[in-house]
């Protein structure tokens, strides 16, 4: 089965460093059907290319990022859960100073309601 990918992300350059483990949705579709596509799109003019490669990634038709589990150049730790278009809707994060925070989003990335050990709602 290919629905699911697990990757283990260990990166360090110029603009910093990153560990983390991702997991994605895949299609149900076979990658060997995708390899004759890739030669067909590789020669589409650019315009037409760029459109086509938006339109797949709204839609999630390579598949989207559901669950990542990281920590940045920031020092935060952070869990973020994600729905079946890759988007964000819930993100945990510790600090390196120990402050903690657990926020909801919607579709748009918009933070509606964060919560805090305090019970502090922003």
């Amino acid at each position: 089965e290919q629905d699911q990918l697990v990757q283990l992300v260990g990166a360090h350059d110029s603009s910093g460093h990153e560990a983390g483990l991702i997991v994605s949705d895949r299609p149900d579709r076979p990658m060997q059907q995708e390899l004759p596509e890739f030669a067909r799109i590789g020669k589409m003019p650019a315009v037409a290319r760029e459109k086509l490669l938006r339109e797949r990634q709204q839609t999630a038709y390579y598949g989207a990022t559901r669950i990542t589990v990281a920590r940045g150049d920031d020092g935060v730790a952070k869990i973020s859960l994600r729905d079946a278009l890759g988007r964000p809707r819930i993100v945990m994060g510790v600090a390196k100073d120990g402050s903690a925070s657990l926020k909801f989003l919607d579709a748009d990335g918009k933070v509606l309601n964060e919560l805090t050990p305090a019970g502090d709602r922003r």
